[in-house]
């Protein structure tokens, strides 16, 4: 009975061990998650500058070609 009782002790340590692991693994996925989403914001406002940059760009040139400047 005592080896039963051992092997208990041993699984019980190691379970616990486990979940520790498990718990500081938890709390780096939710950083991780959490940088996404801010990276993905981040990703969206420079789209978001190029597009009128760009649509600026677009329009500054086409009036400079209408007014016929050189």
């Amino acid at each position: 009975m005592s080896d039963v009782q051992r092997d208990l002790g041993a699984l019980e340590a190691r379970m616990n061990a486990v979940e520790e692991r498990l718990e500081r693994i938890e709390g780096k996925v939710d950083e991780l998650v959490l940088r996404l989403a801010h990276a993905r914001g981040g990703i969206r406002v420079l789209i978001a500058v190029g597009s009128i940059a760009g649509t600026l760009g677009a329009l500054a040139s086409k009036l400079i070609e209408w007014r016929g400047a050189p």
